[in-house]
């Protein structure tokens, strides 16, 4: 009996015990707005439901008791300092309010009206984007199309050109160094000279050889390469050799591609590093025919054709920052042009009545004189002729101009140098929409980030795709063991959001979406999907109508 009543106490003891139940958030005499002293409790750890009919409370109890009485004394904890950039919300009319942890509210309301956040950048995504792309991105060379962009020095290039075959003789060559030439002075400047300004200049000039070969000669260099066939720097003619539109290279070495030479490579690395350092980081070996040919640039360049690239990092893959931005469009996608339809409104008025309308105000009526009479002595275009009776070469005419005449477009552009002031640009906005960047193609990047791929796709072509065809292409990634591990927390993080955003019923959005597009309900569940993917623990999650708004 002692042996079962032990038993008992002993799985009691092992059993788990029970969890531990939390205190609601208790809120006492609410009188904020139309509540009439109302006493409530709400579990946490829960999903609870406020409804009611319209004007009866809900708001006031959910966003301006609840929610403002947990984000106030969470401010209350911040410094002073911190405290001066946030809203301050009023204190709540209750008796008491207790168990409230920090809150975060998620209206209807999309108060996005920046043209740059697009849906990536309101869930972070499109961060893991830069990073992925910035680790294990190729690169394709804009010279050659090559992806073998990578780093490059001495080491590496010197392995590409002893995979040449066995006997093959080249030469190493680099460019020919800058030559340091006398400036040429007028007969005004020379008369001015003081006597030691003169006596100086005169010591400077006897210092300076009149033959590119003779100043090479004094600083070492020993053999030029020059339209394939080698000079000696030592004899007459390479002492009088000057340097005019013939191909010209430094001779640094010359090496023999041999099974020893790749054993024992110190001499050659040595060349390398000196032709590196004449050639300003780039080198060319040839045959003494010229029929193979290697070039390389040292630092991030193309191991095929040696055209140097800029280096990876998540700048470039910003349309923020100036490294990866578009020009031509400055990262927006798109550019302001004239509008046909805004400047000329009414196409079946003739030219005279004001069928070009910016220059039929008052203030441009003398463009438009000059326009009329361009028109007519230019073309044969009577003042009375309709704009939707001109012929296309007179349409483009009086848009592009021809001689003294500069065209609407160039009216326009007269007028930029006066944007400075605020009438000139609202004057110029009236008649401009917005259009596609031409160069970009309203991806808002310049062309050098977008020739990095990953598994054939550049960053523009990822963005462009939907939620949920993002998700299934990550899940579907192949990527070598050694970029993987690179980017496994990234992949994770990805993942992760874009999950997120399904199971809330968004996966149709786009991820270069525009923010200040989406309606209220997107808005409301992107930022809960942005919300529950930074995990955070203990958190008060105030909606406002989330079944809504959705297509």
């Amino acid at each position: 009996m002692d042996d079962v009543k032990n038993a008992v106490e002993e799985k009691q003891n092992n059993s788990p015990s029970p969890r531990k139940v939390r205190p609601p958030i208790r809120l006492t005499g609410v009188r904020q707005n139309n509540l009439k002293n109302v006493d409530i409790d709400i579990p946490l750890g829960q999903m609870t439901v406020i409804t009611g009919v319209s004007g009866s409370g809900k708001s006031s109890l959910a966003f301006d008791t609840l929610y403002a009485e947990g984000s106030r004394r969470y401010m209350e904890s911040l410094s002073t300092y911190a405290r001066q950039f946030l809203e301050k919300l009023p204190r709540p009319e209750v008796d008491s309010i207790s168990n409230v942890p920090p809150a975060i509210a998620l209206e209807q309301r999309n108060s996005i009206v920046n043209n740059r956040t697009t849906v990536a950048t309101m869930t972070e995504i499109y961060d893991y984007f830069r990073l992925l792309y910035a680790s294990v991105g190729r690169q394709l060379c804009r010279n050659c199309g090559h992806d073998a962009v990578q780093m490059n020095d001495a080491d590496s290039i010197a392995d590409r050109i002893f995979s040449l075959p066995d006997g093959t003789r080249l030469y190493l060559l680099a460019k020919l160094p800058p030559i340091t030439e006398m400036p040429e002075l007028s007969d005004l400047e020379i008369a001015k000279e003081t006597k030691k300004e003169k006596k100086k200049r005169t010591k400077k000039e006897a210092n300076v050889t009149s033959f590119a070969g003779q100043e090479l000669y004094k600083r070492g260099y020993q053999r030029l390469l020059v339209n394939n066939e080698v000079v000696d720097l030592s004899t007459a003619e390479g002492q009088i050799f000057i340097p005019d539109t013939e191909e010209a290279f430094v001779l640094v070495d010359r090496v023999a591609i041999t099974q020893s030479a790749r054993e024992d490579r110190a001499r050659f690395l040595d060349s390398m590093e000196q032709a590196l350092m004449v050639g300003e980081g780039r080198v060319e070996a040839r045959t003494p025919d010229g029929s193979i040919r290697v070039k390389a640039s040292a630092g991030y360049a193309c191991a095929d054709c040696g055209e140097p690239h800029i280096p990876p990092n998540a700048a470039l893959f910003s349309s923020n920052s100036p490294l990866g931005a578009c020009q031509t469009c400055s990262g927006f996608g798109e550019v302001l042009e004239l509008d046909e339809e805004l400047i000329v409104p009414d196409r079946a008025r003739a030219l005279r009545d004001g069928a070009v309308d910016p220059l039929s105000k008052p203030s441009y009526q003398e463009w438009e004189k000059e326009m009329l009479r361009a028109m007519e002595k230019q073309r044969g275009v009577t003042p009375a002729t309709r704009y939707k009776d001109l012929k296309p070469e007179d349409r483009k005419f009086l848009w592009e101009g021809a001689g003294n005449f500069p065209g609407i477009k160039g009216y326009f552009e007269q007028l930029k140098p006066y944007k400075y002031k605020l009438h000139v640009r609202v004057f110029i906005r009236r008649f401009q929409t917005l259009h596609m960047c031409p160069d970009c193609k309203g991806s808002r990047l310049a062309e050098a980030p977008l020739r990095f791929r990953v598994a054939g796709k550049n960053i523009a072509e990822m963005l462009d795709l939907t939620m949920g065809e993002a998700l299934a292409w990550f899940k579907g990634l192949d990527l070598s063991a050694h970029d993987r591990k690179k980017v496994k927390e990234v992949l994770r993080q990805v993942c992760d959001r874009l999950d997120f955003l399904n199971l809330v019923g968004v996966h149709y959005l786009k991820m270069n979406r525009k923010g200040n597009s989406l309606s209220g309900g997107e808005y409301q569940r992107i930022s809960l999907a942005s919300q529950l993917g930074s995990k955070l623990s203990n958190t008060l999650y105030v909606l406002d109508e989330p079944s809504i708004g959705l297509h």
